[in-house]
C-alpha cells in the first residue's frame, strides 16, 4: 500500500526535517563533546595549576614561618644588644666618673708637686744663701785664724824677747 501522494510528501519532508535536526544535533553533540574534552583538558590543567599553587602556597607558608622565626630571632638579638648597650653606657658613665676623679686627683697631685717644687726652690735658695753665708764665715774664720796665728807668732816673739831680756 502506498500512502497518499500528499501524505507521502509530508512524510518525506518530515523525515528530511528530522534528518536535518538529527544531523544538526549530531554536529552540536560533536561540538559539545569537543567542548567537554577541551573543558576536561582545561580542568586537568587547572588541577595541575592548583596543585602547583598549593605547593607554592605551602612553601610560602613555610618561608613565612622561617621569616617569622628569623624576625623573632632578630628582635630578640636586638633586645639583647640594646641591653648590652645600656650596660656599656652605664659602665661608660662609671668610667667617666672614675676618670674625672682620677683627673681631679692628678690636678691635686700636680698642685702639690708645684707646691713641693716651690718649697724645694725656696730651700735651694736658702741653701745657696747658707752656702754663701758659710763661705763668708769660712773666709772670716780663715782671717781670724791668720790673726790668731799672727798673734801667736807675736806672743812667741814676745816670749822669746822676754827671755832674752831676762
Amino acid at each position: 500500500m502506498h500512502p497518499a501522494p500528499g501524505l507521502a510528501r509530508e512524510m518525506v519532508v518530515e523525515d528530511l526535517r528530522q534528518s536535518k535536526e538529527i544531523s544538526h544535533n549530531l554536529r552540536r553533540n560533536d561540538l559539545l563533546e569537543n567542548i567537554v574534552i577541551d573543558l576536561q583538558g582545561e580542568c586537568h590543567r587547572l588541577r595541575g595549576d592548583i596543585a602547583q599553587w598549593m605547593k607554592l602556597h605551602k612553601e610560602t607558608l613555610v618561608n613565612l614561618e622561617r621569616g617569622n622565626t628569623c624576625f623573632e630571632d632578630v628582635v630578640t638579638k636586638r633586645k639583647e644588644l640594646l641591653l648590652e648597650c645600656e650596660r656599656l653606657h652605664e659602665e661608660n658613665l662609671n668610667l667617666d666618673g672614675k676618670l674625672n676623679q682620677a683627673v681631679d686627683g692628678a690636678i691635686l697631685v700636680e698642685s702639690e708637686l708645684v707646691d713641693a717644687y716651690m718649697k724645694r726652690s725656696e730651700m735651694c735658695k736658702a741653701l745657696l744663701d747658707s752656702k754663701d753665708e758659710l763661705t763668708r764665715f769660712r773666709n772670716s774664720n780663715d782671717k781670724l785664724r791668720k790673726k790668731i796665728n799672727d798673734l801667736r807668732v807675736q806672743k812667741r816673739v814676745l816670749e822669746v824677747v822676754d827671755q832674752i831680756v831676762q
